[in-house]
């Protein structure tokens, strides 16, 4: 769990309900904007559709070191940012994916977008194959082979960290349907009480410009890219919103 040292109301929050659903909770320090290595002026910051603020690098940062812990513990990892609120059924939701085949991540959360999506799981009817997610990084179960491949992307192209998880090339991505978790400010769209009160770090600061030519030349570029896995609606897949389970089951 990802969680900055000030949010300690976030942090309380996670230890209840790790306590509630029954796992064991690990606290990853949450990089900050003056921890940033190499500085923000680098290049290396420059190289995704547009420019980046500090606090998505440090995001970004942040998950690159839950990835490399689950490639160094070598197994399946949940992965959360101190947000995220799951669902009642999600103990009993991870304990299948625990013999999952042909899976490297499963993304837990919904945020009220589309998602395009395909079959359900032969094995776990609770998955559905997901081609196209625009946003959400705040719950998801993680492999080490899925962990590797979001490094080397993150390396090459240093983005949102949602955008790593859908940008991957070759990443073998589920979606749980219906979802297991949300971030608690999507609580009322969900008709539900959000347990306690939250404000967006990256929201705060104001978005960059959208940069010169080369970020114009990206956003084509996966535009484009997105138009393409669009066409998959043609042929069986479905572009439609995920609703989180009840929170009334599993209880």
């Amino acid at each position: 769990m990802i969680n900055l040292d000030r949010e300690t109301a976030r942090l309380a929050f996670q230890q209840d309900q790790a306590a509630r659903l029954g796992y064991e909770l690990t606290r990853i320090a949450a990089v900050t904007v003056d921890a940033i290595v190499p500085p923000l002026e680098a290049p290396i910051w420059a190289r995704w559709q547009r420019p980046l603020r500090g606090v998505e690098i440090a995001t970004l940062m942040s998950h690159r070191i839950a990835w490399e812990r689950v490639v160094a513990e070598g197994c399946a990892m949940l992965v959360l940012e101190d947000d995220a609120w799951l669902m009642n059924s999600a103990t009993a939701f991870l304990a299948q994916l625990q013999a999952a085949p042909n899976v490297e991540l499963v993304t837990l959360e919904t945020r009220g977008r589309r998602k395009i999506m395909g079959g359900r799981h032969a094995d776990l009817p609770g998955l559905r194959r997901l081609y196209l997610d625009r946003s959400g990084a705040a719950a998801y179960v993680l492999w080490p082979d899925g962990a590797r491949k979001l490094l080397a992307r993150a390396d090459a192209v240093p983005a949102l960290a949602d955008a790593v998880l859908v940008e991957t090339s070759g990443l073998k991505r589920w979606q749980a349907d219906p979802a297991q978790a949300i971030q608690i400010d999507m609580a009322d769209r969900y008709g539900l009480s959000a347990p306690i009160a939250v404000a967006s770090a990256i929201s705060s600061v104001a978005r960059p410009g959208r940069g010169g030519w080369r970020f114009r030349v990206r956003r084509i570029y996966r535009q484009a890219v997105m138009g393409l896995i669009g066409l998959r609606t043609l042929f069986g897949a479905q572009r439609c919103e995920v609703q989180p389970a009840s929170q009334h089951e599993g209880r």
